[in-house]
């Protein structure tokens, strides 16, 4: 959450060293401290990242917030510099870090994500601390801003999944339709 905000910030910032900064910082949790899945948050004891490529499966926290938080921290890096790595990253981290934190019925969810139980690993309907129901809806709920992006000159398509948008690029007006069978 707070690399989404040092992001907003650099996009606006007139010194590029914050834009510089938040690039080396993304450069590094990607490819050090980044699972596959897009899970983030090697240790429960710190809830943070880890030493570099220091990544267990079994007893990796993978925290469901985390996941929300860089999925919005992608999509603001997308924002920022226009390159489709950060959206990338972003719909891993969707499909695969988030999701994974919310059950089909969308009433239990996982704080911690692992990579590797013995089988004694549920969903629950609440847990101590409150955050990743929450998270996890308020994200859902703002799909539809993740989904495209727009600028005076071109239409982005972000994220491939059911849905439709209306844009103006060039100023002439635009309406995109996404049909899937996900």
């Amino acid at each position: 959450y707070l690399y989404t905000g040092v992001t907003g910030y650099a996009a606006l910032a007139p010194d590029r060293g914050y834009a510089e900064a938040i690039q080396r910082i993304w450069e590094d949790a990607v490819a050090k401290r980044t699972y596959l899945t897009g899970g983030v948050g090697s240790y429960r004891d710190h809830e943070d990242y880890g030493d570099d490529f220091d990544l267990p499966t079994l007893n990796c926290w993978n925290e469901v917030c985390a996941a929300c938080g860089s999925v919005w921290w992608n999509h603001k890096m997308f924002l920022m510099n226009g390159d489709a790595k950060y959206l990338d990253v972003m719909e891993r981290t969707l499909y695969n870090g988030l999701l994974a934190g919310v059950s089909l019925r969308g009433d239990t969810f996982l704080y911690q994500a692992p990579l590797k139980t013995y089988g004694d690993f549920e969903r629950y309907p609440h847990f101590g601390p409150n955050c990743c129901p929450p998270n996890i809806t308020r994200l859902l709920a703002s799909l539809g801003d993740l989904i495209y992006s727009a600028d005076d000159r071109n239409l982005y398509v972000n994220l491939f999944l059911g849905s439709t948008a209306r844009a103006t690029v060039k100023q002439i007006p635009v309406a995109v339709k996404q049909e899937t069978r996900y």
